[in-house]
């Protein structure tokens, strides 16, 4: 095991770092340098590059791709999943993201089937996060972060559900900001879509990839120094 300030890794028999947490990861988009397509992502989930998403080699870190969304009618989307059923579980959603445009609400990840159910990120005007999860039209978490996402520059943004009902929404190396919320996450029906709301709107304008989910166990909400482990 190796321990570094971005938190321990363990060594695959073929010299790599593996994730002590794998098995708790449902989702991770994450295209490889090489990659010409994408259609799995490193969990096996279908992917969907809509409209005119495509692989971008602007990345944070050299052996990855992202996906370049230009504010059309474009987004990267999983399909409905039983993963998705976070009920009380612990929980963790974390993206790279390096958004181009300002001055409009724009979509990190949507999924719900409507408006009044979901559970969903958005960068507001001034580029803070807002995260919620929302069950008939009434939010049940409701948090917008301290720190702002800083324009043509790759930004990590980390949400984790603690024990305690503690939820955090975390920025590079901002401060996080927190609420108590003992709620269970409804199961709700509909697409996972990174970067818009399918037929609604708010789509995302710039690069976005290291799209992870972890469901079942809360990590450290930390900027990372290297590509996500792929077991």
């Amino acid at each position: 095991m190796i321990i570094s300030p971005f938190g321990p890794f363990y060594m695959a028999p073929g010299g790599g770092p593996t994730d002590p947490l794998w098995s708790f990861v449902v989702a991770l988009l994450q295209p490889g340098a090489g990659a010409s397509s994408y259609t799995t992502d490193e969990t096996g989930k279908a992917v969907t590059l809509v409209g005119d998403a495509a692989l971008s080699s602007t990345t944070p870190f050299g052996d990855i791709k992202s996906f370049a969304l230009d504010g059309g009618a474009d987004f990267v989307r999983l399909g409905d999943s039983s993963s998705w059923a976070f009920g009380t579980d612990l929980l963790t959603i974390e993206v790279m993201v390096r958004p181009t445009a300002t001055s409009t609400n724009r979509q990190v990840f949507f999924q719900g089937p409507d408006l009044s159910n979901n559970i969903t990120c958005y960068l507001n005007t001034t580029d803070f996060p807002v995260f919620q999860v929302t069950s008939g039209g009434s939010n049940l978490v409701s948090i917008t972060g301290t720190t702002a996402l800083t324009t043509s520059s790759w930004n990590y943004l980390g949400i984790t559900r603690r024990t305690g009902n503690e939820w955090a929404v975390k920025v590079n190396s901002g401060s996080e900001n927190t609420a108590t919320a003992s709620i269970s996450v409804p199961d709700f029906s509909g697409n996972w879509d990174w970067g818009g709301i399918d037929g609604v709107g708010n789509y995302m304008t710039g690069q976005m990839t290291m799209m992870r989910i972890t469901r079942g166990a809360s990590r450290t909400l930390i900027s990372p120094a290297t590509s996500y482990p792929v077991s």
